[in-house]
């Protein structure tokens, strides 16, 4: 129920709660952006999605922290990021498992790409903190 505390609103549920990174684990974000947004724009970046091994990976790609997140912001207000469908094998899960557990998204991003977030479910969303450039949300499913 709206304004209830999270305790309350699930007690006497036993599921398990699975959190999610929305990021790379319910969609494909850091490769699409990499191979549809940022080599079309840096056509000398020779960097496949399995070198970046870094997190974040602004030092592979040979840029400034600031220069990398600006463009990944970019990336996730565009309509391509907004289109992307969930990764496929996740999709199966959810259809099978799902209902068996409770369920919460986890992700890193700036305030102003948050509302853009591809995610294709019923959310609420709720500020829990805020680190340095990055603001962590909880996407309550």
């Amino acid at each position: 129920m709206p304004g209830r505390p999270l305790k309350r609103q699930h007690q006497g549920d036993t599921r398990v709660t699975i959190v999610w990174d929305r990021d790379d684990v319910l969609n494909d974000l850091t490769r699409c952006w990499l191979e549809e947004w940022w080599k079309p724009a840096h056509p000398t970046c020779k960097a496949c999605y399995a070198d970046l091994t870094e997190n974040p990976p602004h030092r592979v790609l040979g840029v400034s922290l600031e220069e990398y997140l600006a463009s990944l912001d970019e990336f996730r207000l565009c309509d391509q990021a907004a289109e992307m469908d969930p990764v496929p094998e996740v999709s199966a899960w959810f259809k099978q498992y799902g209902h068996l557990h409770r369920h919460m998204v986890l992700t890193a991003t700036s305030l102003d790409t948050a509302p853009a977030a591809p995610l294709r479910a019923n959310t609420k969303t709720k500020h829990i903190k805020k680190h340095n450039f990055l603001n962590i949300l909880l996407l309550l499913l």
